[in-house]
């Protein structure tokens, strides 16, 4: 995984909590929430660090979509 602070350079983030990996909201420092269509949100969470980081980048790149 890359160093830490190249991955704060964009809105979201890739944090570790042993042993799994979230997507980090730099502007809450919380974690990123699904929308569960039945209102349960709960916090993005992945067993690899390369899942974790696809999920960052397409979250980067929403940005610039809008």
């Amino acid at each position: 995984s890359p160093c830490g602070h190249i991955q704060h350079m964009d809105r979201y983030y890739v944090s570790s909590a042993p042993p799994k990996w979230r997507v980090i909201d730099s502007t809450t420092n919380m974690a990123v929430y699904d929308s569960a269509q039945d209102g349960q949100d709960r916090p993005l969470i992945f067993e690899t660090w390369d899942a974790a980081d696809e999920a960052r980048d397409n979250l980067n790149n929403e940005k610039y979509e809008a």
